[in-house]
């Protein structure tokens, strides 16, 4: 299986027609790498997106419907952990971001430094971009373990108390007070 950075330059050379025998890419295809670079990304980040934002939305629900009945001590502890798991999650996208559009501002300057439509980006100009685009993308995928397991850990911890809290509500008010 190739990997991405095989992928990315299959696709650049498919949409540049470009052969084995030439070593250049035209310029006037900028648009079709960039739209390469961020299918990629977005796919990626969508998924992971939604499904972090929906288990949020989850927590959020359940505790907006038990918080009444959960003491002040629990509801700190909750509210704290899921300050720091927001943050987190927070912090990776901003992180996230900002590496995507300094990656885009390197490519943009190799593309604007050819100043005719007809030049072309040789072998070695590309080796740099895919240097920095697999700089980037490690860098993204170091930050985002870290990020994954604060997030998660604090979110985890969040939601274990909460639905503690809403088991013990129920139990207690099924067999406890109904017993009395």
């Amino acid at each position: 299986m190739a990997s991405l950075s095989q992928t990315f330059l299959m696709r650049i050379g498919t949409l540049s027609g470009h052969s084995s025998k030439n070593n250049n890419i035209p310029i006037n295809k900028y648009n079709d790498i960039i739209d390469i670079i961020n299918k990629i990304s977005d796919k990626n980040a969508n998924h992971n997106n939604i499904v972090i934002l929906a288990g949020y939305a989850g927590v959020f629900s359940i505790w907006s419907f038990n918080k009444t009945h959960i003491s002040d001590l629990y509801s700190f502890i909750i509210s704290t952990f899921l300050i720091i798991s927001v943050i987190s999650f927070i912090f990776f996208n901003l992180y996230q971001m900002i590496k995507i559009s300094n990656f885009s501002l390197k490519i943009d300057g190799f593309f604007l430094s050819a100043s005719s439509g007809d030049a072309s980006i040789d072998e070695i100009q590309m080796a740099e971009i895919m240097r920095d685009y697999n700089i980037t993308q490690i860098s993204i995928r170091k930050t985002w373990k870290w990020c994954l397991y604060t997030s998660v850990l604090f979110a985890s911890f969040s939601t274990s108390l909460l639905l503690f809290c809403f088991f013990w509500q129920f139990y207690t008010r099924i067999f406890i007070l109904d017993s009395m």
